[in-house]
């Protein structure tokens, strides 16, 4: 399978954002995180969970 490394890495940025504790844009997050669970399935669980984390820190935040 041929991944999408920049949506890969922009995703990566933003779990380091997170881990940092800075500033993230959790919708972004969110929607990326759910995109690339649909182009890859084989890591689909994982960007499932990682988008569910996102949506509920978005809610949190509002």
């Amino acid at each position: 399978m041929k991944y999408t490394w920049e949506e890969i890495e922009l995703l990566a940025k933003i779990l380091e954002a997170e881990l940092a504790g800075n500033p993230v844009n959790w919708r972004a997050g969110h929607e990326l995180a759910l995109r690339l669970a649909h182009l890859y399935p084989e890591i689909g669980r994982s960007m499932g969970r990682i988008a569910q984390r996102m949506e509920e820190r978005e809610a949190a935040a509002a």
